[in-house]
């Protein structure tokens, strides 16, 4: 049984929403609240899994209560809107809401909101009951408003140059929805994709994940992208940070590859990371895209100390140097991958080259990247390596 909580100061919504659901043996409507205090009462005394804010409350102050209350219960909150804007989506997303949703609205539309939104609050439930701030997983998002600076390679060898040093599980995530090459890079078939997921959404456990995630030769685990790209429409926000939010409890390293966007997806993303690699190349087009890129996550309120850059294709006589592009974006570069055409050719195979040829320069690079975020989040496997 599903128990929702509404909160909306005109008592007619609240009596819409219940004769949508009079006949439904799986929901019940257990609290009304025509304000944000009695609300919050309802939510201690009610323990409702969904609360459905009604379009009375205002779009800020529906936004400001989603964030209170999320952060305090395992709870699913739902938005609703006369007028959902592009700001107020971005601002529910960044709140942790599951959903906004204009009305009016097919009632069957609702249903499946709800129904989506007490999964989330089941999975929140689950990770507090289970879950130790050291068993959650480091999500590391590699990102960079320029396309073609190399993030899906990044994003792989990071995996598998992690999961091949180390006895653990490390899950890489195509986000890259239409045109994804995790697959490609990684020498994998689709044999199940992050569609897959999406659809077993209410089921993700241990269990669910070993089924669905492709196993890799490095012993990192993948979610693809989908097959065909109009299928990416059929993957919301809402359902891409619950599925990372699952994955928490399984990984020990997620590692997100993204398309060269601020799509709602990514920052469903952005918002679980603990680290957002920024990657930019030594050209003067990277530079000025990378520099609005970091413009744009400090006026989200991502915090500097997340964010960390990589300096990709490394090349001298290029008419740029790496002390300038540090100087310009005003951060410190954490790698310095260096150009090398052996990255193409083991791309063109299929296989990471942190495996293909460990021993070049580019990889041995790759390979300090990869330490470096673990000896930050997991030093007790540094020490543990070095003792062995």
């Amino acid at each position: 049984m599903i128990k929702l909580a509404l909160v909306d100061p005109d008592p007619q919504f609240a009596a819409e929403v219940g004769r949508l659901l009079e006949n439904r043996s799986d929901m019940a409507i257990v609290a009304v609240a025509p304000d944000l205090n009695r609300a919050l009462i309802a939510a201690d005394q009610q323990e409702p899994h969904v609360i459905i804010i009604g379009p009375g409350m205002g779009a800020e102050l529906a936004v400001q209560f989603t964030r209170k209350l999320t952060a305090g219960y395992p709870i699913g909150c739902l938005l609703f809107s006369r007028n959902v804007t592009a700001n107020m989506k971005m601002a529910a997303i960044k709140a942790n809401a599951v959903e906004v949703i204009q009305i009016p609205v097919d009632p069957e539309k609702i249903i499946g909101s709800i129904q989506t939104a007490a999964g989330y609050a089941q999975q929140l439930a689950i990770k507090d009951e289970t879950q130790t701030p050291d068993q959650s997983a480091v999500v590391i998002t590699v990102f960079s408003t320029k396309g073609g600076v190399g993030k899906t390679v990044l994003s792989t060898n990071i995996a598998a140059s992690i999961a091949r040093q180390f006895e653990s599980r490390v899950v890489v995530v195509d986000l890259d929805l239409q045109f994804g090459d995790v697959g490609i890079a990684m020498g994998l078939n689709p044999s199940a994709t992050m569609l897959d997921f999406v659809e077993n959404l209410g089921e993700l456990d241990e269990n669910r994940f070993e089924d669905l995630l492709i196993g890799h030769a490095s012993g990192a685990k993948v979610i693809l992208a989908p097959k065909e790209p109009e299928s990416a429409d059929l993957i919301d926000a809402q359902s891409t940070g619950s599925i990372i939010s699952a994955l928490k409890r399984y990984a020990d390293f997620i590692i997100i590859d993204t398309p060269a966007s601020f799509n709602d997806n990514v920052l469903a993303v952005l918002d679980q990371s603990d680290e957002i690699c920024v990657v930019v190349t030594m050209d003067m087009l990277s530079l000025k895209n990378i520099k609005l890129c970091l413009k744009t996550l400090d006026d989200l309120k991502y915090a500097r100390e997340r964010q960390k850059m990589v300096i990709n294709r490394v090349e001298t006589n290029v008419g740029l140097k790496v002390v300038e592009i540090e100087k310009v974006l005003g951060m410190r570069a954490i790698a310095k991958i260096p150009s090398d055409k052996a990255v193409s050719l083991s791309v063109n195979k299929g296989v990471p080259v942190v495996m293909d040829a460990p021993k070049i320069p580019v990889s041995r690079e790759i390979e300090e990247l990869a330490l470096f975020y673990v000896n930050k989040y997991r030093p007790d496997w540094i020490n543990v390596r070095l003792s062995g």
